[in-house]
C-alpha cells in the first residue's frame, strides 16, 4: 500500500524561499523570500496550527542586506550587515509579532545564545544579557534561562565522485531522476522516509527535492 504525504501548506512567493528558520518551541516559521530582481528580501510567518500564512511580509528598513537570526515567543531577531565586504559586522533588529514593528535595534553587540526571555551578547568582549521585548541590557545572567535543545536530524551530504554518491545517483538515475554530477546530494532517512536533495541541470540548475518510502514509491 502507497502512503501518501499530507500536504499541510502551498504558496507561491514573488522570490526564491532563501531561508526558514522556526520559532524555538516550533509555535511558527519564519520564511525569508528574496527577490534579486528588485533587491528586496521579505518575511512571512507561518502557524502551524491553523496552517495560515501572514497576510502581509515583515519589510525592514534594510531591504536586501538583512537576514533571519532566531525567533524566540512572540519576538523575531532579524541581522542586517553594516558592511557588505565583512559579514562578521553585523547590526541586530527585534521584531514583535504581535505589534508588527521593530520594538528595539542594536549596532554594537554580537549575539551569543538564546535563551527563553533574555539573548547572551558580548560588547566589546564583555558579557551582557538582553530583554528581548524590551532590549534592556542585565550585565549579569540572574534571569538567564537557555532553551532546551532541541535535536534536529541533519542529512549526509555525498560529494561527487565517492561511493555513496555513485550509489545514490545511480538509483536516481534508475528511476529516471538524472542528478547533475557536478553537485552533491543530500540523503536523510527519518520516520519511515527518504528524503533526497539533489540538482539537475537543465536550462539552468535546479534543486529537487524527492521523499520516498522504504518500498521506493516516490511520496512527494
Amino acid at each position: 500500500m502507497v502512503r501518501n504525504l499530507q500536504k499541510n501548506f502551498s504558496h507561491s512567493f514573488d522570490g526564491k524561499v532563501w531561508n526558514i528558520e522556526s520559532e524555538v518551541n516550533g509555535d511558527y516559521l519564519v520564511i525569508e523570500v528574496r527577490n534579486e530582481d528588485t533587491l528586496t528580501a521579505s518575511f512571512f510567518t507561518y502557524n502551524s496550527l491553523d496552517n495560515s500564512l501572514s497576510e502581509s511580509p515583515i519589510i525592514l528598513e534594510e531591504t536586501w542586506w538583512v537576514g533571519i537570526t532566531g525567533a524566540v515567543g512572540k519576538v523575531i531577531i532579524f541581522h542586517a550587515f553594516t558592511d557588505t565586504e565583512n559579514p562578521q559586522h553585523k547590526s541586530f533588529f527585534a521584531w514583535d509579532v504581535e505589534k508588527k514593528k521593530v520594538i528595539w535595534a542594536k549596532t554594537d553587540i554580537s549575539l551569543v545564545e538564546f535563551g527563553d526571555r533574555y539573548i547572551q551578547a558580548r560588547r566589546d568582549d564583555e558579557p551582557l544579557f538582553i530583554n528581548m521585548e524590551t532590549g534592556e541590557e542585565e550585565m549579569t545572567q540572574e534571569f538567564m534561562k537557555l532553551v532546551e535543545n532541541k535535536p534536529i536530524g541533519l542529512p549526509f551530504h555525498y560529494v561527487p565522485d565517492t561511493d555513496h554518491y555513485n550509489t545514490v545517483s545511480g538509483f536516481l538515475r534508475m528511476i529516471g531522476m538524472d542528478a547533475d554530477s557536478g553537485h552533491g546530494i543530500d540523503y536523510l532517512e527519518v520516520s519511515g522516509v527518504v528524503i533526497l536533495s539533489y540538482y539537475l541541470k537543465a536550462d539552468h540548475l535546479e534543486n529537487r527535492l524527492i521523499v520516498m518510502d522504504t518500498e521506493r514509491h516516490v511520496l512527494l
